[in-house]
């Protein structure tokens, strides 16, 4: 992974600092290869499975970066893509490699096609961009980076939206040994996580099924805190 990712940057404000009255460090992956964290999941992924065809469902960012990991790893790489995604990341898609299956998702879903992929091409390893192992131990690595940060880092605040991300950095930090607790972030007018948590709250209370509230209870990321994972609304 490190031969392939580039290190994220590290970014230091002081009037941000001084405005907030505590130092914060910025890890931005703006620079990394194709444009976000998306990078390291990819390739981990793409690195680490058998299958030389890999399907997913993108709207650009996961699917740019799956593709260009495939071309480096020369595999195939097929992405499902809404027709209104940017143009930008369809080129990025068609550019790297990737084929870009586009889809009117009023008249058929991202996953309906990607079923109908799956069909096509049995023997394909369907790739989600958040829910999945290689993808998690994919973004890992950028915990480990920051774990090796020369700052003593006592909380790390990541976008939440999958999860994918924030269980990566929480995995990376577990795996060096820190106690740095993680927090999962989110606009307040799009906090899929949030709401998603509290369909799963309201479904545990319901189910009589144990398996059902401790399934519940894995997928909790509005707080996270190595060891265990903390609840709060």
């Amino acid at each position: 992974m490190k031969a392939a990712v580039r290190p994220t940057t590290i970014i230091q404000s002081v009037k941000l600092n001084r405005h907030l009255g505590f130092d914060v460090v910025l890890a931005s992956e703006t620079f990394q290869h194709t444009g976000s964290f998306k990078f390291r999941a990819a390739y981990n992924l793409a690195k680490n499975v058998d299958q030389n065809t890999i399907l997913t469902e993108s709207s650009g960012n996961f699917g740019q970066a799956l593709a260009y990991a495939c071309q480096l790893l020369d595999k195939k790489c097929i992405v499902v893509m809404p027709s209104t995604s940017a143009q930008v990341k369809v080129d990025a898609v068609r550019g790297f490699g990737g084929i870009a299956e586009l889809t009117d998702v009023k008249v058929k879903s991202r996953r309906a096609r990607l079923e109908e992929l799956i069909k096509d091409f049995p023997e394909a390893y369907v790739a989600s961009a958040y829910n999945d192992k290689y993808v998690i131990e994919g973004n890992a690595s950028l915990g480990r980076e920051i774990c090796e940060l020369s700052q003593s880092i006592d909380y790390v605040v990541a976008p939440v939206g999958g999860g994918g991300l924030t269980s990566g950095i929480i995995k990376g930090i577990k795996q060096c040994g820190k106690n740095i607790k993680v927090i999962g972030a989110e606009p307040t007018m799009a906090n899929d996580a949030s709401r998603s948590i509290k369909s799963w709250k309201d479904y545990g209370k319901r189910s009589r099924t144990t398996n059902h509230r401790r399934w519940c209870s894995c997928f909790s990321y509005r707080q996270f805190k190595l060891g265990n994972s903390q609840r709060w609304n």
